[in-house]
């Protein structure tokens, strides 16, 4: 059904208690619609909420915050490509990463260079937007210009509730597809069992210089591991190159020779170095 009339809100998770009552007093100080609520995915999402029904829909936008002590954090415990690997399976269009507090003279368990290029690799790899922010306050100041720029741009838009696979559909009367909340927040839980394909893409970003949609990409030509395995062992003098042509994400770049190696190494050598 179209929605004519919606108010749009921020729905944010708040992860630790002083955190999250700095966030509502500053949203609140900035004058902006917000509501805690769980996600299951990202820590704040958009919502266009019809002022009739009271149904939900999330607008394609979705904000990872990290400071710079929790980047360094999820890096080493792997939360962080667990994070952007559901990030990119949402069905969420824009992604973007905050990441605050930039601070020279901290110490962290990652050398700041490293953490810098992690953050860079969303952006150029992942094709994440990155906003760097000097503090809580600038970050939450961040969050309001968006607010206002999406009730700009949806004000006047009629908004029809879908299924996260019907995201790409348009029709002749000019409407708007925006995904449910609750079918957002279904399709963003944390799985306990996966399917082949999706455990083969975790087990690619273990590789350094692997971003998602890489991996995506490769599994996408080679749907397991033993598939691979075995295109690679028939591929002879050529198994090293045989990946370095697949096409990656919506630019169609080439996945490299770097990558093609580092994967042919992997799972043909009995013993790496």
């Amino acid at each position: 059904r179209s929605r004519k009339r919606s108010i749009c809100r921020i729905y944010f998770s708040g992860k630790t208690k002083p955190q999250h009552d700095a966030t509502l007093v500053e949203l609140t100080r900035l004058g902006v619609l917000f509501e805690v609520r769980r996600l299951k995915v990202g820590d704040f999402a958009w919502i266009a909420r019809c002022r009739k029904t009271n149904d939900e829909l999330v607008m394609p936008y979705i904000i990872e915050r990290k400071r710079m002590d929790d980047l360094s954090a999820s890096i080493v415990d792997g939360r962080f490509h667990e994070q952007k690997f559901r990030l990119k399976q949402s069905g969420i269009k824009n992604l973007m990463y905050i990441v605050e507090n930039i601070d020279k003279n901290s110490r962290f368990s990652i050398p700041l260079s490293s953490l810098l290029q992690a953050s860079v690799n969303c952006l150029v790899q992942d094709s994440f937007t990155v906003k760097y922010t000097r503090s809580h306050k600038d970050s939450m100041s961040h969050l309001s210009c968006i607010t206002n720029l999406l009730i700009k741009m949806y004000k006047n838009k009629k908004l029809v509730g879908c299924k996260k696979n019907h995201l790409t559909q348009t029709d002749h009367l000019g409407n708007t597809y925006l995904m449910e909340f609750k079918e957002f927040n279904k399709a963003s839980s944390k799985q306990r069992t996966f399917r082949v394909g999706e455990m083969f893409i975790r087990q690619l970003l273990q590789l350094k210089g692997m971003s998602v949609d890489k991996a995506m990409a490769i599994v996408e030509c080679y749907t397991s591991p033993q598939i691979l395995i075995t295109a690679l062992e028939n591929s002879g003098k050529n198994g090293e190159q045989l990946l370095a042509n697949i096409q990656v994400g919506d630019k169609k770049r080439r996945l490299g020779p770097a990558i093609s190696k580092a994967v042919y190494q992997l799972y043909t050598m009995n013993e790496l170095n």
